[in-house]
C-alpha cells in the first residue's frame, strides 16, 4: 500500500514564533551626515551693498540636532559674529549671513574679504577636569571636502578724503570768546563720518576753554559733500593771573579718512589779567600819594629840594 504524505501549511506567525529567537537581525547602520559650505558669490567679487551669505549643506539631513563650529576671518570689519551655530534635526541646508562692514567706511585697499571655514566637530559639553566629553558632535556630523568658502566685496565709496587743519597756529586773547578751528577735506566725502582729534596743551579743557557744538570733545560730525568742517572753541575769560597758555588740537587717524598736511593746530591764548592787575594797582593808590609824587616830580624838575 503506497504511503501517502500530507503537508499542512503552517502560518508564518507560528514559524516566526517558534524560530524567531534563533534569527538575528543586523542592526541598521546610521549614516553620519557630512556638511559642506559654499558662498553665494561663487568666488566672484561683488560690489558693496550686495546681499551675500554662506550656505551649509547636510547630506543626508541631520538625524540629531548639532552644533557646527565655523571659524571666521575677515578684513575691513564685520565677520560671522559667533563660532557655534545650532541646527535642528532634519536640517538639510542653512544660510549663514556675515556681518558686513559699514558701507560708509573706506578700506585702504578697496576690498573686503570674509572667509568661513568648517572646524572639526567640537565637544559642546565637557568636565573641567579630565577633559571628558559629555556631548560630542562627531557622531552627529562630519566635515565634507568643501570645508571653506570666501566672499569678496569691492569697496565703492570713492577716493578716501584727506583732512588737515586750515591753519597750524593762531594767537587769540583770553577775552576772544568763541571762535572756530577749521579743518579742510579733499575730496569731499560721499558719506558722512565722524572726525576724531586729540586735545593737549597747557590749557585745561573745561577750566580754561570749552569745545562747543553738539559733538563731544574730541569728535566732530562731517556731512556728505563737505569740504570744510569747523571745531568750535570757547575760551573762558577769568580774573586769575595764569600767564599765557596753549590749546593744541591733533587730528587722529581713522578708517574713513586720511590725515595729511597740518595734522595739529596750536592756539596761543594771551592772558590779559596781568594788564588788569597793573591798572587795578595804580587805581588803588591814594590820591594824596599821587599828589605827593607829582609835587616831588615838579620840585625835581625846577631844582627844588
Amino acid at each position: 500500500m503506497p504511503i501517502q504524505m500530507r503537508c499542512t501549511l503552517v502560518p508564518v506567525w507560528v514559524f516566526a514564533l517558534l524560530f524567531g529567537a534563533c534569527v538575528t537581525r543586523a542592526p541598521a547602520t546610521e549614516i553620519v551626515p557630512r556638511v559642506t559650505i559654499t558662498s553665494s558669490t561663487a568666488g566672484e567679487a561683488v560690489p558693496e551693498g550686495t546681499k551675500v551669505y554662506f550656505t551649509l549643506k547636510f547630506e543626508p539631513p541631520l538625524l540629531k540636532g548639532a552644533y557646527v563650529k565655523i571659524n571666521g576671518d575677515h578684513t575691513g570689519g564685520g565677520g560671522l559674529g559667533k563660532e557655534f551655530f545650532p541646527f535642528k534635526p532634519g536640517t538639510a541646508s542653512a544660510r549663514i549671513w556675515p556681518r558686513l562692514h559699514e558701507e560708509s567706511i573706506h578700506d585702504p585697499d578697496g576690498v573686503h574679504q570674509y572667509t568661513a571655514t568648517l572646524a572639526p566637530p567640537p565637544c559642546v559639553l565637557s568636565f573641567s577636569s579630565g577633559n571628558k566629553c559629555l556631548l560630542p558632535q562627531s557622531d552627529r556630523y562630519q566635515v565634507g571636502e568643501q570645508r571653506s568658502a570666501m566672499i569678496t566685496v569691492l569697496d565703492n565709496d570713492g577716493p578716501m578724503p584727506v583732512v588737515s587743519f586750515a591753519r597750524s597756529s593762531q594767537i587769540v586773547g583770553e577775552d576772544v570768546g568763541a571762535f572756530d578751528v577749521a579743518v579742510n577735506l579733499s575730496p569731499a566725502p560721499k558719506t558722512p563720518f565722524t572726525l576724531k582729534y586729540g586735545l593737549t596743551g597747557t590749557a585745561t579743557h573745561g577750566t580754561d576753554y570749552n569745545i562747543g557744538g553738539t559733538d563731544a570733545a574730541g569728535t566732530v560730525s562731517v556731512l556728505a559733500g563737505a569740504t570744510k568742517v569747523n571745531i568750535p572753541v570757547s575760551v573762558i575769560d577769568n580774573d586769575a593771573q595764569e600767564g599765557d597758555k596753549t590749546i593744541v588740537l591733533t587730528l587722529t587717524e581713522d578708517t574713513p579718512y586720511k590725515v595729511a598736511g597740518s595734522k595739529s593746530a596750536t592756539i596761543s591764548v594771551i592772558d590779559d589779567d596781568d594788564k588788569r592787575a597793573a591798572v587795578a594797582v595804580e587805581l588803588s593808590i591814594p590820591k594824596a600819594t599821587v599828589k605827593e609824587r607829582m609835587n616831588r616830580t615838579r620840585r625835581g624838575r625846577s631844582g627844588w629840594r
